[in-house]
């Protein structure tokens, strides 16, 4: 047997929506980087539901910041960079 069920989904916190490519997994933690001020910050973030192409994140950011879409490790804390959006 199978059932179709459709569920409402609530969440108390506010998660963000980003592609596979924006969350760097180390060794020891989940992050994204967050370019504030021409540097780039880690932002440490856990995972929720995963999409076909995206996945949820939960963590310290807001609407508005600006995430770096290809993380790597190379982009260490306090980097100078310059985002260039297309």
């Amino acid at each position: 047997m199978f059932a179709v069920v459709k569920m409402t989904v609530t969440r108390e916190d506010k998660t963000f929506v980003v592609p596979f490519s924006s969350v760097l997994t180390t060794l020891e933690k989940k992050v994204v980087i967050r370019i504030n001020n021409g540097k780039t910050q880690w932002i440490d973030i856990s995972q929720g539901i995963n999409l076909p192409d995206k996945t949820e994140i939960f963590g310290n950011l807001s609407v508005g910041d600006t995430i770096v879409l290809e993380a790597n490790e190379e982009l260490k804390p306090n980097t100078k960079v310059i985002a260039k959006f297309e």
